[in-house]
């Protein structure tokens, strides 16, 4: 039912359709339990980490949100502003403290708001009507 994939070494399985009847039979917890073990798994891999802890993760914890941080930090730096708002907003809301919550939704907030500064100027709105 599985294989190693021989380049990065993650486990895959052989059927598209396998891959889907584990998880859908898998409980809820069951879910959960898994991603937690691929997140130790993936412990080199900051982003794919998160993935696995924030899948892993129902009630808020701040060891997670932040692994999540850290992984919003990678996406900031590799260009990836749609990813890093993601990790951001997934944070607050495992954020344990209100300060916290706040300082990644701002976090996320200019990260957005400065990512769209990018898009050029055809994507403005064209102004209705001229100042005097």
């Amino acid at each position: 039912m599985l294989d190693i994939d021989p380049l990065s070494g993650d486990f895959v399985f052989r059927h598209p359709l396998a891959r889907s009847t584990v998880v859908q039979k898998a409980m809820p917890n069951e879910r959960r339990a898994a991603h937690a073990a691929l997140a130790q798994v993936h412990r080199d891999d900051v982003e794919r980490r998160a993935m696995h802890l924030t899948a892993s993760t129902v009630d808020p914890d701040e060891r997670v949100a932040a692994a999540l941080k850290a992984a919003a930090d990678s996406a900031t730096r590799r260009g990836g502003s749609q990813a890093a708002v993601a990790w951001l907003t997934r944070a607050a809301e495992l954020s344990e403290s209100p300060e916290e919550r706040s300082r990644r939704l701002g976090d996320a907030a200019f990260i957005a708001g400065h990512a769209s500064c990018w898009t050029g100027p055809s994507s403005w709105p064209a102004p209705t009507s001229r100042p005097a």
